[in-house]
């Protein structure tokens, strides 16, 4: 290639500047991309905040225990994990069974409790509930009073002096159950004195010493009745027969029932007014 048909080095590098992109100022944009993304951080942020709460809502909702009344029936509800709602607490703990009530015993408190407050009214009933089942001597059972110082027992909250009371009561169990064992003696007691009575009016061929027996049986059914006076109870409503107290019950309600309709005055009956005459026929 000859020299002239180089080309010039002051050709190739003119003196036109190289076309480039000026920087990005406010006009081309740049300000609206970061509006953009700020906008999308607040977003997330409430997103955040919100999921936050929703969740310490619903957790200090989870915590919340409610008693229900269904008839006599009383059951344990657990709040949902979520704001609002409720359903059975299921618990493999026997203490937050659902039970019954027993006429005359009700819960001091119902609704949204804690844990705490919640164990410290189911203790109140089941203490309530066992010493009904004690004291009552034509309906309560032993069994019923022992389940229910087993399942106050196992709450999850307790004390040493609430503990003290349960074992106390549990004596008044097995108290209790020694004169259900003597009731039934002194059931067997009366049946077998009326046929040694029976013996000693009559004689006897074989068997003689009816007379002993009668007088024997007789003691033990006064020692009976005097330490049941000792401890403060009512020997006629302790060692009867439950179904006597039941009818016995029964046959006094009657005759108050009866005493009230006859001390009831009764409206005097309607004045029946002649018929009218009929009319003569023609």
């Amino acid at each position: 290639m000859s020299a002239e048909q180089k080309p010039q080095v002051d050709e190739l590098f003119g003196d036109d500047e190289i076309g480039m992109d000026p920087p990005p100022g406010p006009e081309s944009g740049g300000g609206g991309k970061k509006r953009g993304f700020k906008f999308k951080l607040v977003i997330v942020l409430l997103v955040l905040v919100a999921l936050a709460a929703f969740w310490f809502v619903s957790s200090a909702h989870h915590d919340q225990y409610y008693l229900t009344v269904d008839g006599r029936t009383v059951k344990v509800e657990r709040g949902y994990f979520f704001p609002v709602g409720a359903g059975a607490y299921s618990s493999s703990n026997p203490a937050y069974a659902p039970f019954r009530l027993p006429d005359g015993v009700t819960p001091e408190k119902t609704g949204a409790m804690s844990l705490e407050e919640i164990d410290a009214t189911l203790y109140t009933l089941y203490v309530a509930v066992a010493r009904k089942n004690l004291e009552d001597f034509t309906k309560g059972d032993p069994d019923v009073a022992e389940e229910m110082l087993r399942r106050a027992n196992k709450l999850s909250s307790s004390s040493v002096a609430a503990d003290r009371r349960l074992q106390q009561m549990r004596g008044d169990v097995a108290f209790r159950r020694g004169l259900k064992e003597v009731r039934g003696i002194q059931t067997r007691f009366d049946m077998a004195l009326e046929q040694f009575e029976e013996a000693n009016r009559q004689g006897g061929d074989t068997f003689t010493g009816a007379k002993a027996w009668v007088e024997a049986i007789d003691r033990l059914r006064n020692e009976f009745r005097r330490l049941t006076i000792e401890s403060g109870l009512d020997p006629d409503e302790v060692l009867a027969d439950p179904q006597t107290l039941i009818d016995a019950a029964e046959e006094a309600a009657d005759e108050v029932g009866e005493a009230v309709d006859e001390a009831t005055p009764k409206a005097p009956a309607p004045e029946k007014k002649p018929a009218p005459d009929a009319p003569a026929r023609p």
